[in-house]
């Protein structure tokens, strides 16, 4: 179970999410170029090795949320939008190992927008 907490209206809320299996099919990745980051192929060895540490973070796939998803990304690295149910916000490259290793499924947190995401996200982060 995660907690995540974010202000809103000057008021703390929070909320639970519970890591679930997601097939890797309805998740769709909208930044490229992610197996020429640095650190890449370290990472792509531990996480078969090892697992991963965390869950992908995904959104719906609506158009709203991929135009917040890509709005910090260089055009370059933009992929245009494809169908899917889910966007991954943070695992691209996690999701991409699981992809090229022929994994099915991917240990995911489902998330309603970028604003639950990043809060997912740091407390993951805090958490480790």
């Amino acid at each position: 179970m995660i907690t995540a907490k974010i202000f809103k209206d000057f008021e703390l809320i929070q909320k639970q999410y519970e890591p679930r299996m997601v097939h890797t099919t309805d998740i769709f990745c909208p930044v490229s170029h992610r197996k020429e980051q640095d650190g890449y192929a370290e990472l792509r060895q531990d996480v078969l090795q090892n697992g991963m540490k965390h869950p992908v973070i995904l959104i719906p796939n609506t158009e709203e949320n991929y135009q917040l998803a890509i709005r910090q990304v260089k055009t370059e690295y933009i992929v245009k939008r494809e169908n899917s149910k889910y966007l991954c916000m943070y695992g691209n490259q996690r999701l991409d190992i699981y992809k090229d290793a022929s994994f099915s499924y991917i240990w995911s947190v489902l998330t309603e927008n970028v604003e639950w995401s990043h809060a997912v996200y740091l407390e993951l982060k805090n958490s480790s």
